[in-house]
């Protein structure tokens, strides 16, 4: 998923998202099951801390009563309303709804761009306040509000270079993207389910990234490993942080464990991921979106 602004910070931002599912067979190559593309208008409230659905186009079809999305605010339900439109996402519209996923998020992270060009609209007065305590990085104790109240702003993170996407062993991993301009964001996902003699293993990761005059970098990166039962039970998981803004961040990473016992066959497993100040929002969204695995696996015959 883009984030472009074309009229600059204060402007319409334009969501562009695409992705695709692929099954890879041993021997090399892949074949194509699905892909989709998805292009949204939001249009931002004055504050910069909500807005709503203008405009929304999917693709390479239309799908019936995704239009009934617009209008809709990107807090209190977008994603809740999205599930009640395309009830059977698990099975028929999985990358679609990965996709609609990802419409609220993206009106979200926008504001790092709008930093980064020093429009601190969205990270000034109450709006610091009410984000004490969201997450591990915004622990109330934490570097990052300690700083706030000595400053009376949010310092503007400065990222680290982004490397290569694609894995050096699977040249299919990552579908190809266009180039960002200055100022504009992506948010890279990717899932991948693969066999195991006691059941399957889930890699999954995701990337959050920013164009600056001296290129990309990245924001936040998360890379997750699960292993499962053949019915899909977790029995290990891995959460390892690559790069993330503060330094209370990555205490964050334990909370992972949660999922152990958990069966990503059910919806509900990530209705009850950790929340508040020993938690992050992105290992949260990435830690959800394993709940997608099982329509992939159904893909893989297994011998």
């Amino acid at each position: 998923m883009d984030m472009v602004r074309p009229s600059g910070t204060g402007g319409l931002l334009l969501l562009r998202s695409s992705g695709r599912d692929l099954l890879t067979s041993t021997g090399g190559g892949a074949t194509l099951l699905d892909e989709r593309e998805l292009a949204a208008t939001v249009e931002m409230d004055p504050t910069g801390n909500d807005g709503y659905l203008r405009e929304l186009s999917v693709g390479p079809a239309p799908v019936d009563h995704v239009d009934r999305l617009i209008g809709r605010r990107m807090s209190g339900g977008f994603r809740r309303e999205v599930s009640n439109l395309i009830p059977d996402d698990r099975s028929n519209e999985t990358l679609l709804v990965s996709l609609l996923d990802m419409v609220p998020i993206g009106a979200l992270l926008s504001g790092y761009a709008e930093m980064q060009a020093g429009d601190h609209t969205r990270f000034s007065g109450s709006a610091l306040t009410a984000q004490a305590g969201v997450c591990a990085g915004w622990r109330g104790d934490g570097s990052l509000m300690v700083t706030i109240r000595r400053t009376g702003a949010v310092p503007t993170p400065s990222g680290a270079p982004a490397p290569e996407l694609t894995l050096a062993e699977d040249a299919d991993s990552w579908q190809p993207v266009p180039e960002l301009a200055v100022g504009d964001m992506r948010r890279a996902r990717r899932l991948d389910v693969s066999p195991t003699e006691a059941g399957w293993s889930v890699d999954a990761m995701m990337r959050d990234t920013l164009m600056v005059s001296d290129g990309e970098i990245v924001l936040h990166e998360w890379w997750v490993s699960l292993t499962t039962d053949r019915e899909m039970k977790v029995t290990g998981v891995i959460a390892d942080p690559r790069v993330l803004p503060w330094t209370e961040c990555v205490s964050a990473a334990a909370t992972g464990s949660q999922l152990v016992g958990a069966s990503l066959a059910d919806p509900a497993s990530g209705t009850g991921l950790a929340r508040g100040e020993v938690a992050c929002t992105h290992l949260n969204d990435t830690l959800r979106n394993l709940s997608w695995a099982p329509a992939l696996r159904h893909h893989i015959v297994v011998n």
